[in-house]
């Protein structure tokens, strides 16, 4: 979008971006229903929106997604220190695991579990689709596999 107006002195023109850049060196990749997202720097205010095969798609907000060093072991590491620092000591606490979930997806490990789904008459995603959107940039593509 650009704006023009005459001046006194000749034409000023501002422009301003319509989209946000593209998220860069950042691998997500989908085992079942959730989805893993494993960044070279860290996001902030991410919404990430995951298609279905049920015509819903899931979402989470995630506040912060830290950067991950290496992307082979992430699951194990995050899960490792969630199981310290957000324990679940009783799964019918919702709390609890609210917390042990919010946990997991700043570590880039999004489970099905801690999304909710959209409304059945909405616009919705393919179900292999999948749209990330990032305070930093945006990542959209989609997987192989049809999403749960």
């Amino acid at each position: 979008m650009a704006l023009a107006t005459a001046g006194v002195t000749g034409v000023y023109m501002a422009v301003v971006p319509d989209a946000k850049p593209t998220l860069e060196r950042i691998a997500i990749y989908r085992p079942g229903a959730g989805l893993r997202v494993c960044p070279s720097t860290d996001l902030h205010d991410c919404r990430i929106r995951m298609g279905t095969m049920m015509g819903r798609d899931r979402l989470l907000t995630v506040p912060l997604i830290v950067a991950q060093a290496e992307c082979d072991g992430q699951e194990s590491r995050v899960r490792e220190v969630c199981g310290r620092v957000a324990r679940i000591t009783d799964y019918d606490d919702a709390e609890q695991t609210r917390r042990h979930n919010g946990c997991l997806a700043a570590g880039g490990v999004v489970e099905a579990s801690a999304t909710a789904l959209t409304d059945p008459r909405d616009p919705h995603l393919d179900a292999r689709a999948f749209e990330m959107e990032c305070r930093e940039g945006v990542k959209t593509g989609s997987f192989q596999e049809e999403g749960l």
